[in-house]
């Protein structure tokens, strides 16, 4: 629990600090004769520094290659509210987590959840484990193995399973045959028969 709360304390303080650091650098202005240009506000400068913007590239965008043209109209953030909330600004903010820890920020909300599903690239290296003991509800289990497909995962562990989990995965894991193309098995006790449903309906490399 504590790993947990870790990792969406830092992702709070990660804004702040930005946000911070950008309101000061923003205070001040300027007296005297002549007009004032008006400076940017700080949710606007905030977008602007992690995810770009029309007078300042983003600064995770590589130099030597060039920009990629907008792909959609995007509604200009006006609250620093909405940052939390925002595709492009959230985008770079979970690239300062590890995939682990994107487990945990992907359970702060929906709209989080949402955002890091929607992207394989978060999930890299990560190999998901299935209890299958703890999964005995049939409604849950396709939840899962649909959450599997939505973040790009092409291994998977089974822990404890038997042979009903083996025919229980073929058939409800969405088209198991081409995500599934590592599958491990651990701790379980699948006889033969289990064994010829998994080779008769996955292309996998297995590891026992």
């Amino acid at each position: 629990m504590s790993g947990a709360q870790g990792v969406v304390e830092r992702a709070s303080a990660e804004l702040t600090k930005r946000i911070n650091g950008l309101r000061r650098g923003g205070t001040g202005g300027g007296a005297g004769g002549g007009g004032t240009r008006t400076r940017p506000g700080v949710v606007e400068r905030v977008t602007s520094a992690l995810c770009g913007g029309p007078d300042k590239p983003a600064r995770f965008r590589s130099a030597s290659k060039p920009a990629p043209p907008p792909r959609r109209v995007v509604r200009p953030v006006s609250k620093a509210d909405e940052l939390l909330y925002d595709e492009l600004f959230l985008s770079q903010l979970f690239k300062y987590f590890s995939p682990v820890e994107r487990r945990t920020l992907a359970q702060v909300c929906t709209r989080w959840r949402e955002v890091l599903y929607r992207s394989p690239r978060y999930w890299s290296g990560l190999v998901p484990v299935v209890r299958c003991k703890e999964l005995k509800c049939q409604a849950e289990r396709a939840r899962l193995f649909a959450s599997f497909v939505r973040r790009g995962f092409h291994s998977l562990a089974l822990l404890a399973a038997a042979d009903e989990d083996a025919i229980d995965l073929v058939h409800t894991y969405p088209l198991s045959g081409k995500h599934i193309h590592s599958l491990s098995l651990r701790c379980s006790s699948i006889t033969d028969r289990g064994l010829e449903t998994l080779l008769d309906h996955l292309q996998v490399s297995k590891h026992f």
